[in-house]
């Protein structure tokens, strides 16, 4: 008897690493050369992948400052995440990513040397991947 042949297996946890360019940087930061990388998991969960920036001068007071253009979240309107980080020389930064994918920061870098990582919570993005399209300023 001949076995029967296995059914087709959809094909999961596929990666796909993008980088976010100038385009949706706040002319401020700079990310860390080969660590501004974001991870899209399986077409759609986003997961900030060793992504680290840092002042282009110092001091720099972010106020709420719109630092970022992330891909958009799906679950708009009512998406927004919110959280805690702390830069390598122990600062505090409060962050905010809004339903449009807008990430904003509250906090102070005052070393030139200082980097920030953004360890923020995954979630999951708008299939296709699109932004909010004005550069950050």
């Amino acid at each position: 008897m001949v076995p029967a042949a296995a059914p087709a297996v959809p094909i999961i946890n596929t990666e796909v690493i993008i980088d976010i360019d100038v385009t949706k940087q706040n002319p401020l930061i700079v990310t860390t050369p080969n660590r501004g990388k974001l991870s899209i998991i399986n077409q759609n969960l986003l997961v900030a992948k060793d992504f680290r920036m840092k002042a282009v001068a110092v001091p720099l007071v972010l106020a709420n400052k719109h630092v970022l253009n992330f891909p958009i979240p799906k679950s708009q309107p009512t998406f927004l995440q919110s959280g805690i980080l702390f830069s390598n020389l122990g600062q505090k930064f409060l962050y905010s990513i809004d339903d449009q994918g807008k990430v904003m920061l509250f906090g102070t870098f005052s070393d030139p040397n200082d980097e920030l990582l953004l360890n923020i919570t995954p979630y999951i993005i708008k299939v296709p991947i699109d932004y909010f399209p004005t550069q950050p300023s």
